[in-house]
């Protein structure tokens, strides 16, 4: 059984069909063509034999098609449209054209009113996949860098653009997390000549970068930045009287980036680390 999309009501909330099709022809794979009369359409239900599910339907037993289980979820859980939908490229044709058209048709709303859509990781120039084998686990990174290193390393490249993984290149990055959070450990060490009105600016340029557009490498790179202009600075302590004001900076700049920048067993706020 297939959504025939042609049927669907106008809407401005998604690119036009002109723009998915370049996706489709970029890659038919995405495409269910084997029984659709029009290449835009997409599987509402299908048969479905064990030990897939399956279920009674007027149309046999058999299972939804992926595009109209995301949209349940979402009508189920979630108040539609939602404010911001995401993921990779290669779901922007067929998966959330698909789910804006659902929904359209049969709420007559937007499915998002904005999505977001990031480039891929590569390895070996290749889309990093479980069928090609050039996969870098989880796991294995994590035995090699910090977690918070190789967050540094994978946000240093805009969302928008393509990341070739490189093993030196995260180290390097992991290098540069770990001397970033001990200069700033540095300045609850003892007094010297740092003012809190230095981390209070440097704060602002991180948000200013991180408004244009998430720029994640922008806003590590003025973190990296105000480091070393700390332990170019004299003396690296704080002056007196200011730790407060300095925690309360160090804790925003934590709950913006992601980043334990405090010292001690601190980090992003329990409540926006869970909304991540």
């Amino acid at each position: 059984l297939y959504f025939r999309a042609s049927s669907a009501p106008p809407g401005r909330d998604f690119p036009a069909a002109e723009l998915l099709a370049e996706h489709a022809v970029a890659d038919p794979a995405g495409l269910d063509t084997t029984e659709a009369d029009n290449p835009l359409d997409f599987v509402l239900w299908k048969p479905s034999e064990p030990p897939a599910p399956s279920w009674a339907s007027p149309w046999g037993r058999g299972m939804p098609g992926w595009h109209i289980e995301c949209f349940a979820m979402a009508d189920r859980y979630l108040t539609l449209p939602m404010d911001l939908h995401g993921g990779g490229l290669d779901l922007v044709f067929p998966h959330h054209y698909a789910e804006t058209l659902l929904c359209r048709a049969l709420t007559g709303r937007a499915f998002s009113r904005r999505f977001l859509h990031g480039a891929f990781v590569t390895r070996g120039e290749r889309k990093m996949s479980k069928s090609l084998g050039n996969l870098v686990l989880l796991s294995d990174a994590l035995t090699e860098l910090t977690p918070w290193g190789l967050r540094w390393y994978l946000w240093g490249t805009g969302y928008r653009d393509r990341l070739e993984y490189d093993p030196r290149k995260a180290h390097r990055a992991d290098l540069t997390w770990k001397e970033t959070q001990r200069t700033f450990a540095r300045l609850f060490q003892g007094e010297g000549d740092w003012p809190a009105q230095a981390l209070t600016d440097g704060r602002r340029e991180i948000q200013a970068r991180m408004a244009q557009d998430l720029d994640f490498g922008g806003a590590l790179q003025r973190l990296a930045a105000l480091s070393q202009e700390i332990r170019a600075g004299g003396r690296p302590g704080l002056r007196r009287g200011e730790r407060g004001k300095a925690r309360k900076e160090l804790r925003a700049l934590s709950d913006l980036l992601g980043l334990p920048l405090l010292p001690g067993p601190s980090g992003p706020s329990p409540a926006k680390k869970s909304r991540r």
